[in-house]
């Protein structure tokens, strides 16, 4: 069924209505591998035309949720937080008419999403085997899937990625970063489904793993880094950057496994045939990545954090905590000796009965950065004597705002929960671009305390930086 877009333009492309075309065949199901790829380009070229497709596949995907519903848990109370200021308690800039308005969008949208981020079994959330850990100019098919996996949730089955760029990392130590257009499907701790589209896969360390599967072959890791590209109905090909990686055909059982090394590329068709493909391993060599996090590594007089390890002062001041150039939730934070081995400063956050997201956080005055790839990380651990329990679990969050305060946008994800180890920091990243206008950005952490009387983090190593500095 074709939809009529309103008469005021919105959404419409500069040629003339290819947009409209496309998106009609996309929720009809009719798209080809071309079509869906130049669906990419225009939505990630023209927001007016993300924006209704976001529409489309809010209306398009309600029906399907509310079946998915009648199967599942409801979300429990609190699941993520609202736009917070580290202030006393008074709460940020922004009008009433401004919050009101975003949370009717989550009211909105909320039903057809809470299935995806639900606990997987009774008594808690259970961790997912992948999360989103990095995301840049992302446009989904359904716009649910952000919310999920922002959220620390893993939606079940293949998901689409029109455009944009994401980095998952694997509950077994590897990373992928996927391009869109893609349609793939994490679908183990170890081990990736890609039925269309580009992946760059890294294991850093000894004894993480990760196996890509395509319809053509099973990409192995042997301790290495490598590049997938799948082009639906034709061929699969594999590009090994570093270390070694195990090429098993798919097809006829009598076709040998082969051990491919850094520098060498392979095309595979379905039939399983296999043949050297230079051109791709150029092309892997070129693409981009997330590599800022570990390469970078957001120090070094990168980081725009002032005093990113809490060595400042701790102080009480009207009511807020601060230490520093930080400002956190009163009677929630408190500094303390770090427990890594070289006794330094740290900062902890206490649930202590708060219904809410108490932080810490801190604003740094960035000058014009519209379009630009902000990154920023933070490591945090929970202690045995008090870990989480329940619902709780940690956020990482960017808040994006022009020149006089109000807020422009806000990226966040969840790293930390009820059930991950204990006296063992795990870190928490985001990438995410400015909006136009943005001249600061608010870094917190913040804990989803969710009422219970127990439950505390030890926040350290906070950073924050921007791409091309």
């Amino acid at each position: 069924m074709t939809t009529q877009l309103p008469e005021d333009g919105r959404g419409r492309s500069a040629d003339g209505g290819r947009y409209e075309w496309l998106a009609d065949r996309h929720f009809d199901g009719l798209l080809d591998r071309a079509e869906s790829a130049e669906l990419g380009r225009i939505v990630a070229a023209e927001p007016a035309c993300a924006t209704d497709l976001a529409r489309r596949a809010v209306f398009h995907h309600q029906v399907r949720s509310v079946l998915r519903l009648e199967r599942e848990y409801l979300a429990p109370p609190g699941d993520g937080p609202g736009p917070q200021r580290p202030t006393d308690g008074a709460g940020g800039p922004g009008s009433w008419a401004t919050r009101a308005a975003g949370i009717l969008v989550m009211l909105a949208i909320g039903g057809a999403a809470a299935g995806w981020f639900l606990a997987s079994r009774p008594g808690g959330i259970a961790p997912p085997f992948a999360e989103l850990t990095a995301a840049v100019g992302c446009v989904w098919s359904d716009p649910n899937v952000e919310i999920a996996l922002r959220h620390g949730s893993l939606p079940s089955g293949p998901l689409e990625l029109l455009s944009g760029r994401i980095e998952m990392r694997f509950a077994s130590g590897g990373t992928a970063i996927i391009e869109g257009p893609a349609t793939f499907e994490p679908i183990a701790a170890d081990a990736l489904r890609m039925l269309e589209g580009s992946a760059r896969c890294r294991c850093p360390e000894p004894g993480t793993e990760l196996t890509v599967e395509t319809p053509s072959g099973t990409i192995v890791d042997l301790g290495t880094e490598f590049a997938v590209n799948v082009e639906r109905g034709h061929r699969t090909r594999v590009a090994v950057l570093e270390g070694k990686v195990r090429l098993d055909p798919a097809g006829s059982e009598t076709l040998v496994s082969k051990l491919m090394e850094a520098g060498q590329a392979m095309s595979v068709d379905l039939s399983g045939a296999a043949t050297a493909d230079e051109g791709f391993l150029r092309t892997a060599a070129e693409a981009p990545g997330f590599g800022s996090f570990e390469a970078r590594g957001l120090a070094g007089g990168e980081n725009l954090l002032a005093d990113g390890s809490f060595e400042g002062d701790a102080a009480g001041h009207e009511g807020r905590f601060e230490a520093g150039p930080w400002i956190g939730s009163a009677s929630y934070v408190t500094q303390v000796s770090s427990p890594t081995a070289d006794g330094t400063r740290a900062v902890r956050i206490a649930a202590r009965g708060n219904r809410y997201w108490p932080l810490v956080g801190q604003t740094v005055a960035t000058g014009a950065i519209d379009g630009r790839t902000v990154w920023a990380s933070v490591k945090a651990l929970q202690t045995a004597s008090d870990p989480l329990s329940g619902t709780q679990r940690v956020i990482l969050k960017l808040i994006f705002a022009d020149a006089a305060g109000r807020d422009l946008g806000q990226a966040e994800r969840h790293f930390l929960r009820a059930g991950s180890a204990v006296n063992e920091f795990t870190e928490g990243r985001i990438a995410a671009e400015a909006p136009a206008g943005t001249m600061a950005v608010t870094w917190q952490v913040l804990l989803n305390a969710s009422g219970l009387p127990t439950g505390s983090i030890v926040v350290d190593d906070a950073a924050l930086a921007i791409a091309g500095d």
